[in-house]
């Protein structure tokens, strides 16, 4: 499937890194890997194709964002396999491949090689923001609680970068769902973009109130569609109908029979 999108997917998103002020000193496969990073993986294979064409990437780094774009996008098995071609073809790359490893084995649920992974990502590369916070979502699922006070202060020193908050989100809505807040904050400091609305749209759904998720829901939709986020907005498509019931406000319950 994400082969085919690829093939028929537009130029229109090429301008998408220039457009949110991206630093122009990023490498070709930096500013791609910071698309996925964020979950703009539409974005990110609109670039990785036209980069491509351009002959703008090496082999080698074509395989590991593939890699990554796989890893994220819910396929670790397949973003495994491409990982391990590319240490056939490179002795460099060790954070980056390593990083690699680490989110598909996250996401396959064998958490301490993904905490190895991890930390060999991070030894290799100090600054492999990535990596550090699969060893924060390692550490919240091996003591089955939120790691507040770990996020809070990653989210100071990186000055509230997106990737931080994400895997904040991420981890509270595993173990603190009703704590709408933290959506409402990174709402307010990442701004109105179809995967805030979503993110808001998932607490509120934990929490209790399907109703007005199904709201919420129904707004990220038109919003991933104006962001011409196809996949995203598919996603959030196959939810709704899934959850149709929840389309209409519950009446509410008659007054009770005083005797």
């Amino acid at each position: 499937m994400y082969s085919a999108i690829l093939s028929r997917l537009v130029l229109s998103m090429v301008l998408f890194i220039t457009a949110n002020g991206w630093a122009s000193n990023l490498s070709h496969f930096d500013q791609i890997k910071a698309l996925i990073d964020e979950r703009a993986l539409e974005a990110a294979i609109t670039e990785m194709k036209v980069k491509a064409d351009k002959e703008q990437l090496s082999n080698t780094e074509i395989t590991i964002l593939s890699a990554l774009f796989f890893a994220e996008s819910g396929r670790p098995g397949k973003a495994l396999q491409l990982v391990e071609k590319a240490e056939f073809m490179t002795t460099q790359f060790e954070s980056e491949i390593a990083e690699t490893k680490a989110r598909a084995h996250f996401a396959q649920g064998n958490l301490t090689v993904a905490q190895d992974m991890a930390k060999i990502a991070v030894n290799a590369d100090q600054s492999n923001r990535a990596a550090q916070l699969i060893l924060l979502k390692v550490s919240g699922e091996f003591a089955g609680q939120l790691q507040e006070d770990a996020f809070e202060k990653l989210l100071r020193e990186s000055k509230n970068e997106k990737t931080v908050w994400l895997a904040y989100l991420d981890q509270a809505l595993r173990f603190n769902a009703n704590e709408m807040s933290l959506a409402d904050r990174a709402y307010i400091e990442l701004g109105n973009s179809g995967l805030m609305i979503e993110y808001r749209a998932r607490f509120m759904f934990q929490s209790g109130s399907p109703y007005d998720a199904f709201q919420l829901f129904t707004s990220a939709q038109a919003a991933y569609q104006k962001e011409a986020n196809t996949i995203a907005a598919n996603r959030v498509s196959r939810w709704l109908e899934i959850h149709q019931r929840y389309s209409e406000k519950p009446k509410n319950p008659p007054p009770p029979v005083v005797k």
